[in-house]
């Protein structure tokens, strides 16, 4: 045999070998590489997910939670909140983010990085948490002016029995006019915990036994105690 034909026949080996060393059968029937992610592992450019929990996950989960995992704001699979919020908030929420809040803007025409399918798919899987809920009659999500004199009433007679008599922690639950808690969240947020709860931490839902009105009174309340910018 030729040198040439020696070498060939010894690089033929090395990569036999190579090939029963580091490549696999997986349950597709196919041969990958030893250590290759699978395809649903696989990196992906960002504008290329399309799979809502992946999408969920990677850009919701770290401030809401999800699947009973409780987050430092409301849960996007809270069936209540989802019957709550209208599509078209939802997408405006996601898309441009909410001003004086820690909620970023996600859309790329303002600077995030999710692509409009990527909303619509968001929007989607979000509403369509809603189960049972679907069938309550809630307040209107957005609010009217309230008046703070009988959001302090309706305080005393509904939420201090958690809250404590003086709205600053309770037996139950923690203060909610501390002005670092209301200076993160809108009043539009103030207005879609008081009516969905936060189930995940104990806080039943009020909404199906409340009025607007009386929502826009709690909220007006909560909100005369944020601290003035200065």
């Amino acid at each position: 045999m030729t040198r040439v034909g020696r070498f060939a026949a010894l690089a033929g080996l090395g990569i036999l070998l190579a090939w029963g060393v580091g490549c696999e059968k997986r349950a597709d029937g196919r041969w990958h590489f030893s250590g290759e992610p699978e395809a649903a592992r696989k990196w992906l450019p960002p504008g290329a997910v399309t799979g809502f929990e992946t999408l969920v996950r990677q850009n919701c989960t770290g401030c809401h939670g999800f699947a009973g995992t409780p987050g430092a704001a409301l849960a996007l699979d809270n069936p209540v909140w989802v019957r709550f919020i209208t599509p078209e908030a939802l997408r405006e929420t996601i898309s441009h983010g909410r001003a004086g809040t820690r909620m970023p803007a996600f859309a790329r025409e303002v600077g995030g990085h999710l692509t409009r399918e990527q909303v619509d798919v968001l929007v989607a899987g979000i509403l369509s948490k809603s189960g049972a809920a679907s069938r309550l009659a809630l307040p209107p999500y957005a609010g009217v002016a309230g008046d703070v004199a009988a959001g302090r009433t309706l305080f005393v007679r509904r939420c201090a029995m958690c809250h404590g008599q003086t709205s600053e922690g309770g037996r139950l639950a923690g203060s909610v006019v501390d002005p670092s808690y209301l200076g993160l969240v809108s009043d539009q947020y103030l207005r879609g915990i008081i009516v969905a709860g936060r189930p995940e931490l104990r806080m039943p839902p009020a909404g199906s036994t409340l009025s607007g009105e009386d929502v826009s009174d709690l909220v007006a309340w909560l909100a005369s105690h944020r601290r003035k910018a200065e």
